[in-house]
């Protein structure tokens, strides 16, 4: 299988998808659907993953509790998930697209696993995995993290070379 992972801030660190997440149907406001619908046109896979994730980051706030436009990267995951179902569909580009859960890799170490060695007991279900997004193609599958990008903000996407597993 091979897989291209869009990742933020560093080309060392990783998405590693360990399972996929059931659906469940974030409803995408009309306003919001007409901007994607304006603003994706002549987009290509990677340009409408690219959009959909700073405008998952416009929409949201992160948090480590789901509130009003809040949320943690279940969250992000999920509204990430439903602007690109949209994007792809209105621009008749044939992919999947799914909500994954899994962990940040760097220098082949898992950061979920680190990071809930050293945060407080409160928190240690907050960081034992992470959730992302999944866009599976004829050829790929492109990972892209909206919470990530959201967290870091201008370290923008970067698309890392195609590498077999």
């Amino acid at each position: 299988m091979v897989v291209a992972t869009i990742i933020i801030a560093s080309s060392f660190t990783t998405l590693v998808k360990t399972s996929s997440v059931s659906e469940s149907e974030y409803v995408i406001p009309k306003e919001i659907k007409e901007k994607i619908k304006y603003e994706t046109v002549g987009m290509g896979i990677v340009q409408i993953a690219e959009y959909c994730v700073i405008l998952t980051s416009d929409m949201l706030e992160f948090s480590k509790i789901n509130s009003d436009n809040k949320a943690n990267c279940v969250g992000y995951s999920k509204v990430c998930v439903a602007l690109c179902k949209y994007a792809y569909k209105i621009n008749n580009i044939n992919v999947k697209v799914k909500h994954v859960r899994g962990y940040v890799d760097l220098f082949n170490l898992n950061l979920c696993k680190i990071l809930s060695y050293i945060v407080p007991n409160n928190y240690k279900n907050f960081v034992k995995d992470h959730d992302f997004v999944e866009i599976i193609t004829a050829e790929d599958s492109i990972y892209v993290d909206p919470s990530l990008y959201d967290l870091f903000g201008d370290m923008l996407l970067q698309v890392c070379p195609t590498t077999s597993l």
